[in-house]
């Protein structure tokens, strides 16, 4: 009988990560969680052409509710990549903006970006071919 096979930061039977702090995966794993949320990298992209007050951001992220903004919003701030400055404290008027470890991220995003849009076609039609395939 073979032995079960786990992956780097697991242990057999959980699909959680064990170790990923000890096999250097722990960065990697926390980045791609937080960007790969629906509206952080949307909201980051808004913030790349500088410094925006929370309606601008609204105004710029149709569909995107004040809830979702706002937890957006901080959780950027927490993982340092956003920063909020208070304009005024009567009426509160707070603008947000990329912090200098959120701007190293801007090259990155517009890559990503571009690959998306070069490429979103295809992959579509893969999906559509996968999903043709799978139904026979």
């Amino acid at each position: 009988m073979s032995k079960p096979v786990t992956l780097p930061g697991t242990h057999a039977g959980s699909p959680k990560p064990t170790g990923a702090a000890q096999d250097g995966t722990r960065p990697v794993i926390d980045a791609v969680s937080r960007l790969g949320r629906k509206w952080t990298l949307q909201v980051m992209r808004c913030l790349a052409s500088g410094q925006t007050r929370f309606s601008g951001l609204q105004r710029q992220l149709p569909g995107l509710s004040s809830y979702m903004l706002a937890r957006t919003l901080r959780d950027l701030e927490r993982d340092g990549l956003v920063a909020r400055t208070v304009l005024s404290p009567q009426p509160p008027r707070i603008a947000y903006h990329l912090t200098p470890i959120g701007a190293t991220l801007v090259d990155s995003l517009e890559a990503l970006t571009s690959w998306a849009e070069r490429c979103g076609e295809r992959i579509e039609a893969a999906r559509a071919e996968f999903d043709r395939r799978s139904r026979t």
